[in-house]
């Protein structure tokens, strides 16, 4: 549970309500007067989160306006001077975890739009008021104060530390980090030091988090580095803000949220997910029937996500995985499939693991362990889970398999040419009746011709059709790469020869995907589609670690 809260609450419209109005920083010190949060229950609130299923808090200290959720000696600007309240919230939130064996983290601001010695000033709170003077060493002394007073053990063990603002200034000031996390790690050695600046870790630091984004994402100007050796975690809100506001109703429901924590999962990250309590210090009716929602589902399938790691695959068309390793090498590791987009034809795929070693695997659905069969080709795994219920938030597979080992393909060498192939692709419209992708080629061309783009653009027709592309494909970097093949209904991708995707057979719009080295330079590619009636959709997409996954662009295609 992320908990963001503090004098912003009493304005109600959200954590960011001083920068975004541009309160004049002695102005907006009148609302802690108002301050006195009686409905305050720290009990309370660790139960919520422990019955949602969660491990741990990381509760705000301080936000960006710099107030002081517990008694500060380095300030007056903190909640037993400046409001009527007269309880240490951090205090109270301490005991409660400690309690409940919950861990608790402290989220702590870089920047303060309060503090005068903040200066030169940053990126954000330039609307406050303040003189423009300071003494940006004498803040950051102020900061290793304040942190000290939360580490040096009045509060207990504290599990970590999770830093935001470094944004604010980037490298144009001297934050002293490597100082900070050193000091953190020497009052509470078992601390995690995380920081929310966007880039990949620096040094000192035990996690990394993404911001509204799953690991690799770019958003907030994240570079979408992921670290291979800390874990990783992704923090979002229940509803639209972090702090409380009134207006904000959005409440995100029970199958929204599962679906996060599975995504999360499996992109082999944590999920942390915000409350914004109100000025009383209570949650919302909101927050709590999302919670309540969410540790239903935790008390059910929690042993599907709690000790997993993220997925084999990093596509899967019907939805996510987790996976458990065994530590015996007698007994059979697990992968939980879960089902959040149910096939058509009710066969669930795994792309790229033909040499999966599957012992057994069941279904989940109603408390059942109904077996499940499964067959293999010469790219895939394939799970029949036709006759398998369909749970409308998330129809679990469980396989138990021997330990699987990726097979490690050559890389895809570049083609030369003597002279640059030209823009466009050969295409070829074909007439007729298929049910399967092989069926095209025997069937009368009635158009062809060179086009810009895999697409359904060259055909004239809108039923009972088929298209065949081929010529070169650009790739930009040598590197691994992820190919998803979009289709209604059949469809196939060949890279230099070797059949990489089969999406056959009648169906809707779905995604089938592949991942394989290929080395920078040119390839050739060929795709067949055919469309049977009904709906149609034919795209071609690619991503690898340093680039998004994206439609391939006409500037990667030639003939």
């Amino acid at each position: 549970m992320f908990i963001h809260w503090g004098v912003y609450s009493i304005p109600a419209a959200g954590e960011w309500v001083m920068n975004k109005r541009n309160i004049n920083y002695l102005e907006y010190k009148k609302y802690a007067q108002q301050f006195n949060p009686t409905e305050f229950d720290a009990q309370a609130i660790v139960l919520a989160a422990k019955n949602a299923g969660m491990k741990y808090i990381t509760i705000t200290t301080r936000h960006h306006d710099g107030f002081a959720m517990w008694h500060s000696e380095s300030s007056d600007w903190d909640v037993d001077d400046a409001s009527p309240y007269d309880k240490d919230i951090i205090k109270e939130m301490a005991t409660a975890c400690k309690q409940h064996d919950i861990k608790l983290f402290f989220y702590y601001s870089h920047l303060d739009w309060s503090h005068t010695d903040y200066f030169p000033r940053g990126r954000t709170g330039k609307g406050t008021g303040r003189p423009e003077i300071g003494d940006f060493r004498r803040y950051s002394d102020y900061m290793l104060g304040q942190l000290s007073e939360l580490l040096n053990g009045d509060y207990g063990d504290v599990a970590g530390v999770w830093f935001d603002g470094w944004w604010d200034h980037h490298d144009d000031v001297d934050w002293r980090l490597r100082e900070t996390y050193d000091l953190i790690h020497q009052l509470q050695p078992s601390a995690l030091v995380g920081n929310n600046h966007h880039r990949a870790p620096f040094p000192g630091e035990d996690f990394q988090m993404f911001e509204r984004d799953l690991p690799g994402g770019k958003k907030f100007g994240a570079t979408g580095e992921i670290s291979d050796a800390l874990p990783l975690e992704t923090c979002d809100t229940i509803n639209g803000n972090w702090g409380f506001s009134k207006t904000d109703t959005g409440y995100k429901s029970k199958k929204q949220l599962i679906h996060y924590l599975l995504n999360t999962a499996h992109n082999n990250a944590n999920l942390l997910l915000n409350v914004g309590p109100k000025p009383d210090g209570a949650l919302t009716d909101g927050s709590l029937k999302a919670l309540q929602g969410m540790g239903e589902w935790m008390q059910a399938h929690g042993n599907t996500i709690y000790g997993t790691r993220g997925s084999y695959l990093p596509k899967l068309s019907f939805g996510k995985m987790t996976t458990r390793k065994s530590t015996d090498p007698d007994q059979a590791d697990i992968m939980y499939l879960h089902v959040t987009n149910f096939p058509e034809d009710g066969i669930i795929s795994l792309p790229g693991m033909p040499n999966l070693k599957v012992r057994k695997a069941w279904s989940l659905a109603n408390n059942s362990k109904r077996s499940i069969t499964w067959k293999h080709d010469t790219l895939n795994t394939h799970f029949d889970i036709s006759d398998i219920p369909v749970d409308p938030i998330d129809t679990i597979i469980v396989v138990e398999h021997d330990t699987w080992e990726p097979i490690k393909l050559p890389a895809m060498p570049a083609l030369e040419f003597k002279t640059a192939p030209k823009p466009g692709l050969h295409y070829k419209l074909h007439e007729g009746v298929c049910n399967v992708v092989k069926e095209i080629m025997n069937k009368p061309v009635i158009a062809s011709g060179v086009t810009e783009t895999i697409s359904l653009a060259p055909s004239t027709l809108r039923n009972d059709f088929g298209l065949n592309f081929s010529g070169y494909l650009q790739v930009p970097k040598t590197g691994s790469y992820t190919f998803s093949l979009t289709s209604d209904d059949g469809s196939s991708l060949t890279i230099d020869g070797r059949p990489c995707i089969n999406h056959d057979g009648l169906h809707g719009a779905s995604e089938k995907s592949f991942t394989t080295d290929i080395a920078e330079g040119w390839h050739t590619i060929e795709v067949s589609y055919f469309d049977a009636g009904g709906g149609s959709a034919l795209e071609l997409s690619w991503q690898s670690k340093d680039m998004p996954k994206q439609s391939i662009p006409a500037s990667a295609l030639a003939h």
